[in-house]
């Protein structure tokens, strides 16, 4: 999975993936080491390898312990039972689903070698610090088998080779190479589908790490008694290294490896689309400049509205004409291409010319809403205030309020 940590050598490595545009071109950067000691040499690459030897310890002692502490109880019975099979899986899978969650945000939690050689093979991590992830998970995995080994039983352990993985009874190496495969295919499917692999737009990382964990469980709870099984080749050659069982090793090796590669190649190459394809990004700046100019035409219409309003509420008012929005205070000016018509000198304001008011004395624009409250208060104030700047022009006030009075028809409320 991916890492979050924010440092020196995950932004050169999301650098890489962001200059390559399609996935065949960070395919081929990938294995171009020259950028690889970049990437593979720093103290964060130092603290993903030792996440991983952690994280794989910790998963192989858990799952393997299981085996051992089960043989304890059924060392006369055998443990190809449901109650043991079913054991073993949900320690295997409650512990790899522990582990990545807890070994994601430093290494990705691969804790795999067939993860991470499906990730360097879609081009999802350098090769080289692929490789060093490989070998850490390969120490955790052998000191989890030696602690296995010094902290139970010598019948216990002996009984079971460490939890050693080993074909069942009537299953040939055909049977168990092609069981292999197909269990680890579910498994990688299912990471390249969970996880959120830095060239993916998308992703579900909040739910990768229990996703993975029931792959591991359901495919435990299929090739318990079949192949062991095995899906991840730190997991089987750790036990085999300490407990010396080397009974059709290879198997483990050469299934989950190719099950994985062809998972990955599958979902990444055929299932997933390209990130930035330059269709959809031509598209999308079609889609850009159409709805800007929709903007641009919404609003020039939104402005003829507003001036339409604004004209019908003069008429309305009784100021239709030039005069008499000059004595109301409204600038009737149309912009300077009126006044070169009118053969008058451009001024900053036409009320300081046509009256001959000074900067002081120039009345201040009212809007329709200021206009309609003196229209309606107006004959409850002084004449010399009011009756004197509206007069005639407004047909419901008349300065005759007897009229007003006696001809409520004519009065707005």
């Amino acid at each position: 999975m991916e890492s979050h940590a924010v440092t020196t050598s995950l932004l050169q490595e999301q650098q890489h993936f962001s200059k390559y545009k399609t996935k065949w071109q960070r395919l081929k950067a990938s294995f171009n080491l020259r950028q690889a000691p970049s990437q593979a040499f720093t103290i964060t690459a130092a603290r993903q390898y030792a996440a991983e030897i952690l994280g794989t310890l910790l998963f192989v002692y858990v799952g393997t312990g299981t085996v051992v502490a089960l043989a304890a109880k059924g060392a006369t019975t055998g443990l190809n039972t449901a109650a043991t099979n079913t054991c073993v899986a949900l320690a295997f899978g409650f512990a790899i689903a522990c582990m990545v969650y807890a070994t994601a945000n430093v290494s990705g939690g691969h804790l795999n070698p067939a993860i991470t050689i499906a990730f360097m093979c879609t081009g999802n991590i350098d090769v080289l610090r692929g490789f060093f992830y490989i070998i850490s998970q390969i120490i955790g995995a052998i000191a989890a088998s030696a602690l296995v080994r010094a902290t139970t039983p010598y019948d216990d352990w002996s009984f079971v080779s460490g939890g050693a993985t080993k074909l069942g009874e009537n299953i040939t190496v055909a049977k168990g190479l092609f069981l292999e495969v197909i269990i680890t295919y579910m498994l990688i499917f299912t990471v390249f589908g969970t996880v959120q692999l830095r060239n993916s737009s998308t992703g579900m990382g909040k739910l990768a790490g229990l996703a993975i964990g029931l792959a591991v469980l359901v495919s435990h709870t299929l090739g318990q008694s079949f192949t062991g099984p095995g899906m991840n080749p730190a997991r089987s050659l750790g036990p085999a290294i300490v407990f010396q069982s080397w009974d059709n090793h290879w198997v483990y090796w050469v299934g989950p490896i190719f099950g994985g590669v062809l998972a990955a190649i599958t979902y990444q190459f055929v299932l997933q689309p390209e990130d930035k394809e330059k269709a959809d990004i031509k598209f999308k700046r079609k889609q850009a400049i159409k709805q800007q100019r929709q903007m641009m035409k919404q609003q020039k219409l939104a402005n003829k509205r507003t001036s339409k309003k604004r004209f019908q509420a003069d008429v309305e008012n009784g100021m239709s004409r030039p005069e008499d929005r000059l004595s109301s205070g409204i600038d009737t000016s149309d912009g300077p291409q009126d006044l070169a018509e009118s053969g008058v000198a451009e001024v900053e304001n036409p009320l300081v010319q046509s009256q001959g008011l000074g900067e002081s004395e120039i009345p201040v624009p009212m809007d329709s809403d200021s206009r309609d409250s003196i229209d309606r208060d107006g004959f409850t104030m002084a004449p010399s205030d009011q009756m004197e700047a509206h007069d005639m022009a407004e047909p419901n006030i008349h300065p005759d309020l007897s009229n007003v009075l006696s001809d409520p028809s004519t009065t707005r409320i």
